[in-house]
């Protein structure tokens, strides 16, 4: 039967509705709170000026949406259950969110955990997320496609730091098997000292109430959360080419609006990719509302079969479309 058009002696039944419910749990979730310090967790993103507006500018920050909040609540109940698992191993667990800092340049964390483990103790953080990235060590972490888990190796080398412990890990937990994955990592302080050394730069602009230079990488800027505050006077440097080419911004119309779409999508981006090849050079170049970053590196590969080695020139597009935020 129908339910839409159910008999008029039949009791109409009100649904509850757990779709509408769960937006407005998640809604009451997103909140902005005040940062007046630096934090481990986050020092190691690439750009000093994102810093400085995390600080300075909080009130001003582009808030995430509901679903952006769910993946945040998966995150912290996979946590508890990481923890709760290794404990189930027989492993023993302490100082499970425990506050650690540094007070010259002030950095604060939370550490999720350190596994005791014959006579030594190891910090650890858990995460979750998909394996797709192919991470396994944390070299492979600082040169993610994915820009916020270039700031993981930071923010373990902070936490060894803190807690005075020479060897930390991450343990990854896959969304959905569930399967756990391990990095180790060993204390840098060389990394550390840099990443202390933009704390400094952060809290001396932050002193001056003047922010750092920009970083000008639209890979950084695209999704960063102050992007409205600072990006509607960026300047685009000189030797950018406006281009004229009616195919190729057509291309990257439906590749914008496809994205979403991961076979339409790789389909368009590939068309892009190669008629940016096509031109044979290299630089910034905008068409239409896109800025096209363009570069060229040479590699020496493997040829199948042979096994021959042959030199051969690798072109790389990373585009990015040129529009200010609602708001800014």
């Amino acid at each position: 039967m129908n339910i839409e058009q159910a008999p008029a002696n039949e009791p109409q039944i009100e649904f509850p509705p757990i779709k509408e419910k769960w937006l407005e749990l998640k809604r009451r979730g997103i909140k902005q709170f005040p940062q007046n310090n630096l934090r481990a967790s986050s020092l190691g993103f690439p750009c000093d000026r994102y810093h400085y507006h995390s600080i300075k500018d909080w009130r001003m920050v582009v808030l995430h949406d509901e679903i952006m909040q769910s993946i945040f609540d998966e995150g912290k109940r996979h946590e508890t259950w990481i923890i709760q698992d290794l404990q189930d191993m027989g492993f023993e667990i302490i100082h499970t969110q425990r506050p650690l800092q540094i007070d010259k340049p002030l950095v604060t964390g939370s550490i999720d955990g350190i596994l005791r483990y014959k006579e030594h103790d190891f910090p650890f953080d858990a995460k979750t997320m998909t394996f797709d990235d192919g991470s396994e060590s944390m070299e492979d972490m600082l040169y993610s496609k994915k820009l916020w888990v270039r700031s993981y190796p930071g923010q373990l080398q902070l936490y060894l730091l803190m807690t005075g412990q020479e060897y930390g890990c991450f343990i990854m937990k896959e969304k959905g098997t569930g399967e756990l994955k391990v990095i180790w990592g060993q204390l840098d302080y060389d990394y550390c000292e840099k990443l202390l050394k933009r704390a400094e730069r952060v809290y001396a602009a932050l002193e001056k109430e003047e922010p750092p230079a920009k970083i000008n990488d639209f890979n950084v800027c695209e999704k960063c959360k102050f992007r409205h505050v600072c990006l509607p006077d960026i300047q685009l440097g000189e030797g950018i080419a406006i281009m004229e080419n009616k195919a190729l911004l057509d291309c990257l119309d439906t590749w914008w609006n496809l994205r979403d779409d991961a076979k339409a999508w790789g389909k368009i981006d590939k068309a892009i990719k190669n008629a940016c090849k096509a031109t044979e050079t290299t630089g910034e170049k905008i068409i239409g509302d896109y800025l096209l970053k363009i570069s060229s590196y040479t590699m020496n590969k493997k040829v199948p079969i042979t096994y021959e080695t042959k030199e051969t020139t690798v072109f790389k597009t990373q585009i990015t479309k040129l529009e200010v935020p609602e708001g800014g």
